[in-house]
């Protein structure tokens, strides 16, 4: 099966979706949870370990992803992540709401909302 990020941008991914979940906690248990099984059981990833990758913030992000797919790709991910915080809070929207605004605003790709 056609994985939607290819191999070698796993690891840069999974640093970006560690930023965007981390609002002051480094992501919930769930969201944790959720991004450990992206990372082990859908991209076959087991030798990365979450706790000792360090989470890009939203300016990195947008260098880390320069493939359109991936950005699109990246966002609908980090939708998913967001959508497993419990309470959701403003800060945790804020931060996924950040990172594709680094994006330049001629790039549609990274976020449908861009202007």
């Amino acid at each position: 099966m056609a994985r939607i990020i290819d191999d070698a941008s796993v690891e840069p991914v999974t640093r970006v979706l560690l930023g965007a979940i981390d609002v002051g906690d480094g992501g919930t248990d769930e969201q944790r949870a959720v991004l450990r099984a992206l990372l082990v059981g859908y991209w076959d990833r087991a030798d990365l370990d979450i706790d000792a990758l360090s989470a890009l913030d939203p300016d990195e992000a947008a260098a880390a992803v320069g493939d359109p797919s991936h950005r699109r790709h990246v966002r609908e991910l980090m939708a998913l992540l967001e959508s497993c915080r419990h309470p959701l809070t403003g800060a945790q929207v804020d931060r996924v709401e950040r990172t594709p605004r680094r994006c330049t605003r001629t790039d549609r790709t990274w976020s449908s909302s861009a202007t």
